[in-house]
């Protein structure tokens, strides 16, 4: 499956949240351990990628970092570029029936790509 690394990093709070779940079939840890190894290997490069913009574009200020205004614009497509890049990753489904009253409404949308649908609805 092809999914962004923009996408992969904003769901990446709910997959560690699923990952702790004790109530998943273990086929679905298996998938979910799989798909794991390949997304951090992904969030890995984004990071380091997104962390060199920020410091090519950016000056310390204390303990943070602040984007130049003269470099705002540049810095805001680089960042858009970053994270519409595709990922391909096994084509997995985990069958979250067991999760579903746990999760939230955020965690249910961050993960709709990964969620099984009932094809018959």
């Amino acid at each position: 499956m092809k999914i962004t690394v923009g996408t992969l990093a904003e769901s990446n709070e709910a997959l560690g949240w699923m990952s702790e779940q004790k109530t998943l079939k273990s086929k679905d840890k298996f998938a979910l351990a799989l798909l794991l190894v390949q997304v951090s290997g992904y969030l890995k490069a984004f990071e380091e990628t997104r962390q060199a913009a920020i410091n090519n574009y950016g000056v310390v200020e204390g303990d943070r970092f602040r984007i130049l205004p003269e470099n705002l614009e540049a810095f805001t497509t680089e960042m858009g570029e970053l994270t519409s890049q595709e990922c391909e990753l096994p084509d997995v489904s985990i069958d979250v029936e067991s999760l579903i009253d746990e999760m939230t409404t955020a965690q249910l949308v961050q993960l709709d790509w990964l969620l099984i649908r009932d094809e018959s609805e």
